[in-house]
């Protein structure tokens, strides 16, 4: 009987120190969870030392398979640097951007609503809207033809130039309280609707969208993830709820660093895709595919393990 009750009370703790156990040996455990594995650790091994005293057998066995895992992750050598990379990028940032995605897709939603703003200027709301929209040497490029080809690779550079600018500063400025954050998500958008609108009225959208989708729909998720990032550190300033504003900034920055380390590799396939894709003359139809392949890798990436968390 003492045995059962003592089971009934520390049972929920040692099924939650598994669960973490598992997420460790993953790559997947958060940092706010690591503090609670110790503890549950600590817990299990006390357990353990009462049930060598009034447990049976089996539980006895039971909570040292349990220990001896929780060990090995507790303590276990230090892991080569090449392996903690690879479970990062395997497990931890897809991890992480799940975790921010109520900022990503804030940031997301602010960069199509300054796209349709941006596109309504241009293509609507006659000169004066226009000029606030887009620079005058962009509007310089086009004639009554449209844009030459020569340009077209220049201003699908300068689109990339931009949006690297908007990644880093917008992740940057969130210790602002995420204000200055929230109006690059939307300049951002509202750059990208215009020119679309000044395509379009030269009968040049199949052009524009060859142009920029090949390597813009991983900009545009990078610019999406540097915004979410700025996101978490305002509202982190903004609700430390019972923190100090250091401590919640400190906690919610590592997060965010996390989510600027995959940044700055999609970034790099981005500048890849508009060196090579960008200036070739392949159809614009194979452009397009090509975007829409990176929309899939994207997603799936995104989504690695998550089966799995949701069973565990």
């Amino acid at each position: 009987m003492q045995e059962v009750r003592f089971r009934r009370r520390r049972d929920a703790g040692w099924r939650r120190l598994g669960e973490l156990v598992e997420a460790a040996r993953r790559g997947r455990i958060g940092d706010g969870e690591i503090p609670e594995l110790m503890q549950l650790y600590r817990q299990a091994a006390a357990d353990l030392a009462w049930a060598r005293e009034n447990g049976s057998p089996e539980l006895v066995q039971m909570l040292n398979a349990l220990v001896l895992s929780a060990h090995e992750e507790v303590h276990h050598a230090p892991e080569g640097t090449w392996k903690r990379i690879w479970r990062f990028y395997r497990h931890g940032l897809p991890l992480e951007i799940r975790r921010s995605w109520t900022f990503v897709t804030c940031a997301f939603a602010l960069i199509a609503l300054g796209f349709l703003v941006g596109y309504w200027a241009v293509g609507y709301g006659g000169h004066a809207w226009s000029a606030a929209v887009l620079p005058a040497n962009l509007k310089a490029n086009f004639g009554g033809k449209g844009v030459a080809f020569a340009l077209r690779p220049l201003i699908a550079s300068y689109i990339y130039t931009h949006n690297v600018y908007v990644t880093l500063i917008a992740f940057g400025t969130g210790v602002l309280y995420g204000i200055p954050t929230l109006l690059l998500m939307f300049e951002n958008g509202l750059l990208t609707g215009g020119l679309a609108a000044l395509f379009a009225q030269h009968r040049d959208t199949l052009v524009f969208w060859s142009l920029i989708v090949p390597h813009g729909v991983i900009e545009i998720f990078a610019v999406s993830l540097g915004g979410g990032a700025g996101l978490r550190l305002g509202l982190a300033l903004l609700r430390p709820k019972d923190l100090s504003r250091r401590e919640a900034l400190a906690r919610e920055g590592r997060g965010a660093v996390r989510l600027l380390l995959g940044i700055v590799p999609l970034l790099f396939v981005a500048a890849l895709i508009e060196g090579l894709v960008t200036p070739s003359r392949v159809s614009a139809l194979l452009k397009l595919a090509i975007g829409g392949v990176d929309l899939l890798l994207l997603a799936g990436y995104v989504l690695l393990d998550i089966r799995r968390e949701v069973v565990r």
